[in-house]
C-alpha cells in the first residue's frame, strides 16, 4: 500500500512540476518572441498535430496490455513505429513547401522540415516510456518526463533568447523527444539494443486498427 501512496505521490508532484516548468517557460518566451513568431509556430504545431494523431497506433498500450510481452514482441513494436515515424516524416517534409505557401509563410518550410525529425525520434521513447509503465515504475516514468521537460524548455528559452525565433521552440520539442527516449531506456535497468522487426506485426495491427 505505501509503495501505491508513493506513486501517486510521484504522479501528483509530476503533473504540477510539468505545469510550473510549461508556465514558466511559455511566460519567458512570451517576453523574447514576438506575437508573429509565436503564431507562426503555432500553426506549425497544429499542422504537425494532425500527423501526430496517426504516430502512436496504439502501440504503448498493446504492449502494456500483452500478457507474455517477448522480445519479439518489443521488436515488433519498435519496427511498426519507426516504419510509421519515417512515413510521417517523410510526408510532412514533402508537404512543408506547399504548406508554407499556403499560410504565405515561408518559414513553415523549415520549421516542418525539422519538426518532421520528431517523427524518428517519438518511436524509441514510445517504447521506453511503455516498457517503464508496464513495470509500474511510476517514480522513473515521473523523473524522465520531468528531466525531459526542463531540458526542453531550457533549450526553447535559450535559443530563443539567441534569436532563432520559432525554430528554438521547434528545436526545444526535438530534446524532449531525444532525452524522453535514452533516459526512459537508461532507466530501464537492462540496457538492451533490441534490432527493430515485424515477426509480430499481426496482433499489434489488430490491437492498432481497434485502438
Amino acid at each position: 500500500m505505501s509503495s501505491i501512496r508513493g506513486a501517486l505521490l510521484f504522479s501528483f508532484a509530476e503533473r504540477y512540476a510539468l505545469i510550473v516548468i510549461g508556465l514558466a517557460s511559455n511566460l519567458l518566451i512570451a517576453r523574447l518572441l514576438t506575437p508573429v513568431q509565436i503564431g507562426v509556430y503555432s500553426v506549425t504545431l497544429a499542422v504537425m498535430s494532425i500527423a501526430q494523431v496517426l504516430r502512436d497506433f496504439g502501440v504503448a498500450s498493446y504492449m502494456i496490455q500483452e500478457k507474455e510481452l517477448t522480445d519479439e514482441h518489443i521488436r515488433t513494436a519498435l519496427g511498426v513505429t519507426l516504419v510509421i515515424g519515417v512515413g510521417l516524416a517523410v510526408v510532412v517534409a514533402v508537404a512543408a513547401p506547399w504548406v508554407a505557401v499556403f499560410y504565405s509563410e515561408p518559414q513553415m518550410r523549415e520549421l516542418l522540415w525539422l519538426g518532421a525529425v520528431n517523427f524518428l525520434l517519438l518511436p524509441f521513447s514510445t517504447i521506453s516510456l511503455a516498457l517503464l509503465r508496464r513495470s509500474l515504475a511510476f517514480k522513473a516514468v515521473a523523473m524522465v518526463n520531468l528531466v525531459a521537460s526542463l531540458s526542453g524548455a531550457l533549450t526553447s528559452v535559450t535559443l530563443s533568447w539567441l534569436g532563432f525565433g520559432p525554430m528554438g521552440l521547434v528545436a526545444g520539442t526535438l530534446v524532449v523527444s531525444a532525452t524522453t527516449g535514452l533516459a526512459a531506456w537508461w532507466a530501464q535497468g537492462d540496457r538492451r539494443v533490441l534490432r527493430p522487426g515485424l515477426s509480430q506485426w499481426r496482433s499489434l495491427f489488430k490491437f492498432g486498427a481497434q485502438s
